[in-house]
């Protein structure tokens, strides 16, 4: 009985705060507002000539403090998380295959056009599947 009710009261706490009208509001929300700020003309320029995601250590920034300190962050979680999966999967595709996997995913997801691509696809999905009328050739 005990398992019902927590389960019970987990439920009802998830639907009153997280899938509340009011937090799914506030939610889109902000993925429009963020989706829709205008890019600063440097990133539009490199963008329209195809360089828009980040391959190697100096396509954070021009050299200023805070493109440093954010190009050190991201090696340090890099780093971290590489050696984290090297740990965890290991075992079963070995420490050399975890460790460049690893490395593959995180430079993919640096990639900011890509990022904005697979949440507009992820989106796209998400609302075809909560409004089906609304899919195109129905």
């Amino acid at each position: 009985m005990r398992g019902g009710a927590a389960e019970r009261r987990v439920t009802d706490l998830l639907r009153s705060a997280v899938f509340s009208e009011s937090a799914v509001v506030a939610r889109v929300e902000l993925l429009i507002e963020s989706m829709m700020q205008p890019e600063p003309p440097a990133a539009a320029t490199s963008a329209a000539q195809g360089e828009g995601c980040v391959t190697g250590s100096d396509g954070l920034g021009n050299g200023t403090a805070p493109a440093e300190r954010d190009d050190r962050r991201h090696k340090d979680a890099e780093s971290k998380l590489v050696h984290l999966a090297a740990e965890v999967l290991g075992g079963v595709v070995g420490r050399s295959n975890a460790k460049r996997g690893t490395l593959k995913l995180v430079r993919a997801f640096r990639c900011e056009l890509l990022n904005r691509q697979l949440v507009y696809v992820l989106l796209d999905e998400l609302i075809a599947f909560v409004f089906p009328e609304a899919q195109h050739g129905s």
